[in-house]
């Protein structure tokens, strides 16, 4: 199955060609994790996980044709 990723961010500079736009072929059951893990971006780095503008947890299935956001921790005062 192919799913869109959007990288916001930081999380751009550990993703494969520093890009913000990817397209995954990943297998039938594969999980939001399996895709950050795919793209070789730290989970501890992502603050929240969007699959087709709503919020999702690691273990969420993926199906083919989502859209995946995935956005960094941000810290500052």
């Amino acid at each position: 199955m192919k799913i869109s990723v959007r990288i916001c961010g930081h999380l751009q500079h550990d993703a494969p060609g520093k890009r913000a736009e990817h397209t995954l072929t990943l297998k039938p059951g594969a999980t939001l994790l399996d895709a950050i893990e795919e793209l070789g971006i730290p989970r501890a780095e992502v603050a929240m996980r969007l699959v087709n503008d709503q919020h999702v947890k690691n273990d969420h299935p993926l199906s083919d044709g989502d859209e995946l956001a995935l956005v960094p921790v941000i810290a500052g005062g």
